[in-house]
């Protein structure tokens, strides 16, 4: 197999997505792509800590 693909495209056939890599001698090769999946935010909890910040024009406030 060559080494280096001519043509390079994502096409979606049947719900599904592939990578489809055309190289010179005409040969093909398809390469299933994973879906993408989104990750569930996660709720930000507030640190119990208090950051201390120096602003020059409000002076000392604190930063949660």
């Amino acid at each position: 197999m060559p080494t280096k693909p001519i043509k390079v495209e994502v096409v979606e056939e049947g719900g599904e997505r592939l990578l489809l890599k055309v190289y010179a001698d005409g040969t093909q090769e398809r390469v299933p792509i994973a879906p993408i999946v989104k990750a569930p935010r996660k709720e930000r909890r507030l640190s119990a800590k208090i950051v201390w910040c120096w602003d020059l024009t409000t002076g000392r406030r604190k930063l949660y």
